[in-house]
């Protein structure tokens, strides 16, 4: 079917594996009879209606050739093919945000503090002064952006991001950027976070110390969603991302910085651990039929649905060891603040405790109201470690 021609031809239905695809997953703009058109992709495994569209996708899969292994005559699965549709170039521009918010929601801007928290710890931990922890932070900042751009990249022309799955930002789903403008993204923040982080690593106590933690953290950033390693689908790559963005982060910050890990550092690091563990839990719980058709190893896909309920509230209520902890690192003070705050979990975890499966309405409310909830207990960790090190002093 050519793009160009009127009617049914608007729409083209491709095999996911073949080399256009594949072309225009990474670049999908093109021109066409004189006129610049995007193709906006979508996944054909969820076309199943009878409409003239599940009517070409039926035609598509019989076309296609049989996949490796399969028995003589039978046909390909539908999510192996990809529906493409075309859109005037100039209308795509008319709908698109501001270029500089697409960035932004590309880049899940809204993630970003999962990973500063636990260096701001190590820092605050350490006692590092201004001068070192804003670069710090600063590197800190563009290899984690850089991760997810990456990350949405190879999501879309890995299948992993369809318009209707739980999570990511949509923008290429939505034909407002591209996965290789995404991809050159990537490797420009990637680059700037690695400049300046062999600059603060000549200034830190111990070097060593930092550039191995800042070689690591490439490597997972670049290999957690792109092939061939993508540590992200295996089972390991959860335990190993809480174990990073908690105490891994604010135990290497501390030791790059002082040369010697503070007990504050480890116990706040590993409490910082916990508001990740219950958003990707939750974000999984969305997930689990999704998951399934993809093969992810997830602790809530192993579970099901309720038992995957009962260990978010598990979670949760791992946070009532803060207040033991927090007295520890913070004072009497930080020790009310923080009952409060967990205190506050019981109502915001309510609705998915009734809930009945991934996609009733109560798990995305209770996604709503634990987001302060565990924003606010982030910004007593850093409390935390804050009076910590003034008590130090």
């Amino acid at each position: 079917m050519s793009p160009g021609e009127p009617g049914e031809a608007t729409v083209e239905v491709l095999p996911r594996r073949g080399a256009r695809a594949r072309r225009l997953l990474w670049a999908p703009a093109e021109e066409v009879a004189g006129r610049r058109r995007v193709a906006v992709v979508s996944d054909a495994g969820r076309l199943a209606c009878p409409s003239r569209l599940s009517r070409l996708l039926g035609a598509a899969a019989a076309a296609a050739p049989p996949s490796a292994g399969s028995s003589p005559g039978a046909v390909a699965e539908l999510p192996e093919l990809i529906v493409v549709r075309w859109w005037d170039e100039a209308q795509l521009r008319q709908r698109r945000p501001p270029l500089p918010l697409v960035g932004l929601q590309a880049a899940r801007w809204g993630t970003l503090p999962v990973s500063l928290v636990p260096v701001a710890i190590g820092l605050l931990s350490a006692r590092a002064p201004a001068s070192l922890a804003l670069p710090v932070l600063a590197t800190v900042l563009l290899v984690h952006a850089a991760a997810n751009l990456a990350g949405e990249a190879f999501d879309h022309v890995g299948g992993s991001d369809a318009l209707l799955r739980f999570g990511g930002s949509k923008v290429l789903q939505q034909g407002f950027a591209s996965a290789r403008g995404l991809a050159t993204a990537a490797a420009v923040l990637g680059a700037l976070g690695m400049a300046l982080g062999l600059r603060v690593a000549l200034r830190v106590a111990d070097p060593a110390a930092a550039l191995w933690a800042g070689a690591t953290g490439l490597l997972l950033a670049w290999q957690w969603s792109a092939p061939p390693l993508r540590f992200g689908r295996h089972a390991a790559g959860g335990p190993l991302l809480l174990a990073i963005m908690g105490p891994g982060l604010a135990a290497v910050t501390a030791l790059a910085v002082a040369g010697q890990v503070p007990r504050p550092a480890l116990l706040l690091g590993a409490l910082a651990m916990v508001p990740l563990a219950i958003e990707r839990h939750l974000r999984d719980l969305r997930r689990l039929p999704d998951d399934g058709l993809e093969g992810r190893a997830t602790v809530a896909l192993r579970l099901g649905y309720r038992a995957s309920v009962l260990a978010l509230a598990a979670l949760a209520a791992l946070l009532a060891v803060a207040p033991p902890l927090l007295i520890i690192a913070g004072g009497p003070k930080v020790l009310a603040a923080s009952l409060l705050a967990v205190a506050a979990l019981v109502p915001a975890l309510r609705p998915a405790l009734g809930g009945y499966g991934p996609h009733d309405p109560s798990l995305s409310m209770t996604r709503r109201r634990l987001a302060p909830v565990l924003a606010a207990c982030r910004a007593l960790l850093l409390v935390a470690a804050w009076l910590w090190a003034g008590a130090a002093a």
